[in-house]
């Protein structure tokens, strides 16, 4: 007897487009979708909040869940928040790299930094 987690999601009622943005999510079968976190597949691209209810309510239909959707689960927010830190980290350090191209090439004087930071550079 095959174990429902071991569903290939090509299998499933899954809409097409949820079953997709899983599949570009790196996952396969079902036992690879409970192994993400929600903040995983909130990130993911084609993935917004109607897939995410219509994949959770597939889930519960079949008495499964995401991981950390269960209760509480201090690992799977501290994940989110790493995940939400390193996007910070990549998005100022391309900040900085700009900034440091613009100097190289003109002389910033304080309007032209005014101006950048307008712009919300």
């Amino acid at each position: 007897m095959l174990d429902i987690l071991d569903t290939r999601l090509k299998a499933t009622a899954l809409p097409t487009r949820v079953r997709n943005a899983l599949q570009n999510n790196g996952c396969n079968t079902l036992r690879d979708v409970t192994r993400l976190y929600e903040c995983d597949l909130e990130r993911a691209p084609n993935f917004g909040n109607n897939s995410m209810l219509q994949l959770k309510e597939f889930l519960m239909a079949h008495g499964l869940s995401l991981r950390g959707d269960t209760g509480p689960d201090l690992v799977a927010a501290l994940r989110c928040l790493t995940n939400d830190l390193q996007a910070a980290r990549q998005a100022y350090n391309r900040c900085v790299q700009d900034l440091r191209a613009i100097m190289a090439t003109e002389d910033l004087t304080l309007p032209i930094l005014t101006d950048i930071l307008k712009r919300g550079f």
